[in-house]
């Protein structure tokens, strides 16, 4: 049984080593913002898959929170490159500006994200898909076996996952080192 519970949790193990990463390279508060649009995902996977049916409602409801979490993304993005260069030039200049100066002020078409933020974003993305898609399998596995008991279900998927996060500790940096991402983002991640 624990080999039929395995695939669920090597999804699992892969969503949250893509986490772990997604927070090397966004703040907290950006990923978790951005893990808002988990709700949008959620709900065409349930419908797609499970054949949930949402009303007009929901839906709208789902796309003011995934458009505002978008919304604060893009806000945050320029607010982030003011402060840097208030900083920087704060720095400068060893004593205290009371304002943003006029060279430091940027149109929001001058802000660009980073290659560092773009691979971010990517990460929080697989995290959330394969998150997502791991709930949805394991709901309908779990499903299939009305006979056994939930917490036999649970138990098989978490001893099913210990070795997936064993092996998927070792595949993460080695595949960042393979990948050629500077070693500043994975070279934490690595406890052996």
């Amino acid at each position: 049984k624990i080999i039929k519970y395995s695939p669920v949790a090597l999804i699992f193990a892969a969503s949250q080593a893509f986490n772990v990463l997604a927070y090397t390279a966004l703040t907290a508060g950006t990923v978790k913002i951005l893990g808002q649009v988990r709700l949008l995902q959620t709900a065409l996977l349930s419908k797609l898959i499970l054949g949930r049916n949402y009303m007009l409602t929901q839906w709208l409801c789902i796309m003011m929170i995934v458009g505002a979490a978008f919304t604060f993304c893009t806000g945050k993005g320029e607010w982030d490159a003011k402060y840097g260069c208030f900083k920087s030039l704060n720095k400068l200049q060893n004593e205290p500006l009371v304002s943003i100066p006029q060279d430091c002020q940027f149109s929001a078409d001058e802000v660009e994200m980073d290659s560092t933020e773009m691979m971010g974003i990517a990460y929080v993305f697989i995290y959330l898909f394969l998150s997502d898609m791991g709930s949805i399998v394991c709901e309908r596995l779990y499903k299939d076996e009305m006979d056994t008991p939930y917490y036999l279900q649970k138990a098989w998927t978490e001893i099913g996952g210990f070795p997936c996060s064993i092996l998927m500790s070792f595949i993460v940096p080695l595949g960042q080192r393979w990948l050629q991402v500077p070693e500043k983002f994975w070279k934490h991640c690595m406890w052996w």
